[in-house]
């Protein structure tokens, strides 16, 4: 099978998994959170205060949340922040469930079928701020990042917030860590899905079983795929902190990359 073949088929099997899951993943996200759209609909959002910050204003902004699910609490939560949001997803579920949402909450958001490794219905240089997450879903890292770059405005900015490569390395096992993957092993790690984290806190996705495949990217590969699309890198940070997750004491839980397009 060629490459472009064994790319089609990795696709569809993570869009048949994605698909499968988001009615439940709507319904975890309402278990944790009873109060989701009485929450957004006040003008609450979910997003780390990281993130906030790194972003900055975003008032009047049009910001691209490049994988946003059905629960879509991100790209709501940017909305709320004053952005105008364009929201992607590849899997048709996703995108009605958050539709539906998006009615309840009188929102504005522009839902958007789409690869985000190719970002083909978004316009070029039409974005102000790329919101990138799961970076384990992408498998050709350098062609999303040219992607991005392409839909980013001349002095726009891209903002990655993803769990720390190093730690996802790692498995806990008796009140302990083991390493459970090498740091430089690339190659794509098959799986049944079994839904997110949050479905582990509830006692586990019992839906039907589908394959799916992902995607792990040190974080050199990052970096450099984020200058070699032709973003400028203006802030690196590495938080440590508590989490409802099991974490590592004493090193990073997550990364944040923030860079900028060249221009004005």
């Amino acid at each position: 099978m060629t490459d472009q073949g064994k790319h089609a088929e990795h696709m569809a099997m993570n869009e048949n998994a994605w698909d499968a899951y988001q009615p439940a993943y709507m319904e975890f996200h309402l278990k944790a959170h009873p109060d989701f759209f009485e929450h957004l609909a006040g003008g609450g959002i979910y997003l780390d205060g990281d993130e906030v910050r790194l972003a900055g204003d975003v008032t009047g902004l049009t910001v691209l949340d490049v994988c946003c699910a059905g629960a879509a609490d991100e790209a709501f939560s940017w909305e709320n922040l004053g952005a105008n949001v364009i929201a992607c997803d590849i899997s048709p579920v996703a995108i009605a469930i958050a539709r539906q949402n998006a009615v309840r909450l009188n929102s504005r958001i522009q839902f958007v079928l789409a690869d985000s490794q190719v970002l083909a219905p978004v316009e070029s240089e039409s974005v102000d701020l790329v919101y990138g997450r799961y970076l384990v879903w992408f498998e050709d890292l350098e062609q999303t990042l040219r992607a991005w770059y392409r839909v980013t405005r001349p002095g726009g900015r891209l903002l990655i917030s993803i769990g720390h490569p190093l730690v996802e390395c790692l498995e806990a096992e008796g009140g302990t860590y083991r390493v459970a993957r090498k740091y430089h092993d690339e190659a794509p790690l098959y799986c049944d899905f079994d839904g997110t984290p949050m479905a582990a806190y509830f006692g586990g996705w019992h839906g039907p079983q589908c394959p799916s495949v992902e995607f792990f990217h040190p974080t050199w590969r990052i970096v450099n795929a984020i200058l070699d699309a032709g973003y400028q890198l203006l802030r690196m940070e590495e938080p440590t902190r508590v989490s409802g997750e099991e974490q590592p004491r004493n090193l990073p839980s997550g990364i944040y990359l923030l860079a900028r397009k060249p221009g004005p």
